[in-house]
């Protein structure tokens, strides 16, 4: 009898989590039944059981069954939902075995901490840093909450002495017209805002200017190009920063204007071989000097120097 007593209230117990884990309106029911006075009284002459085990199944009990006892409660005509709701109002805990009453104000559902540093936070990103500590300090040291919040504030602090900090640079380099700098300074802050709202429109004039400045370089860039100066077109692109519009076309042209470099550094060796075979080693040497260091030739045009400034030589000390 006594393993059978234990084993109904066990699956009463399941039953009765199954259902509240099912019930999506039970916190709601419990601020309704908080807010009013009249309910709330009812309520807390229910949990005054909480002491004392429930010896029998819920099917047994008044608040679950049919009887009068369960359709006079205050508690039971709460609300027009099923039994479900009336015993997650008075919610029920697993405790040695047994099913024990508590009041609902001593759960962590009842806990309003989370709630209050989740303003808190709020208030930190509207730019509220001090009130927003003053708010996370309310929270109790009883609280799950509370070791969240002190770690908060730290971070809250520690992150506006630094943006405070930032932010003074930004205004520095947006008066010498650091325009790189500003959009720099201002993306390593952080994104609050407070913060967003401060420093956009130091931002919206910087990218203005590096964009124009970007579009220069990339004008330039494109007239070498059609000179055949592409070792010069490619520092202009080099000096498109990443935050300009234009740095979209960098990646692509830079590939190009290699492969001609490389190429035009194929048609100055040719040409400095020919100059060579007719004897116009000054010419020839002139040619190779336009060879940069970065093109597969250059080696070769190195050699080539050194040889045709030796036969140059020889051609001099010849005619005396």
């Amino acid at each position: 009898m006594t393993c059978e007593c234990y084993r109904d209230r066990a699956q009463s117990a399941y039953d009765v989590l199954k259902i509240l884990n099912a019930s999506s309106s039970t916190q709601r029911f419990i601020a309704k039944v908080r807010r009013k006075q009249r309910r709330k009284i009812a309520l807390q002459d229910l949990c005054q059981r909480e002491s004392s085990p429930v010896t029998s199944t819920l099917e047994s009990s008044p608040l679950v069954s049919g009887s009068p006892a369960r359709q006079n409660s205050p508690l039971w005509m709460l609300t027009p939902e099923s039994g479900a709701v009336a015993i997650a109002a008075s919610v029920l805990v697993v405790a040695g075995g047994s099913l024990v009453l508590s009041r609902p104000e001593t759960l962590p559902l009842f806990d309003p901490a989370p709630k209050t540093l989740q303003r808190a936070a709020q208030q930190y990103q509207q730019g509220n840093v001090e009130k927003a500590i003053a708010t996370a300090n309310s929270i109790s040291p009883d609280s799950p909450s509370f070791l969240l919040a002190q770690q908060s504030i730290q971070q809250w602090q520690y992150e506006w002495e630094q943006s405070v900090q930032r932010f003074r640079e930004l205004e520095a380099a947006y008066d010498a017209q650091d325009w790189l700098g500003v959009l720099r300074k201002g993306r390593d802050m952080p994104a609050t805002e407070f913060w967003n709202a401060q420093k956009a429109p130091f931002m919206q004039r910087a990218q203005q200017q590096v964009d124009l400045q970007g579009h220069a370089f990339l004008q330039d860039a494109f007239n070498l190009a059609y000179q055949h100066r592409f070792v010069e077109a490619l520092d202009a692109l080099r000096r498109i920063p990443p935050e300009a519009a234009a740095y979209a076309h960098v990646s692509e042209k830079f590939i190009e204007y290699e492969e001609k470099r490389d190429i035009r550094a194929q048609y100055y060796l040719q040409q400095a071989y020919n100059d060579a075979q007719r004897g116009n080693f000054a010419q020839a040497i002139a040619y190779l000097q336009r060879i940069t260091s970065e093109t597969p030739t250059y080696a070769i045009a190195q050699r080539k120097q050194l040889e045709y400034r030796q036969k140059q030589e020889l051609r001099a000390d010849s005619k005396f």
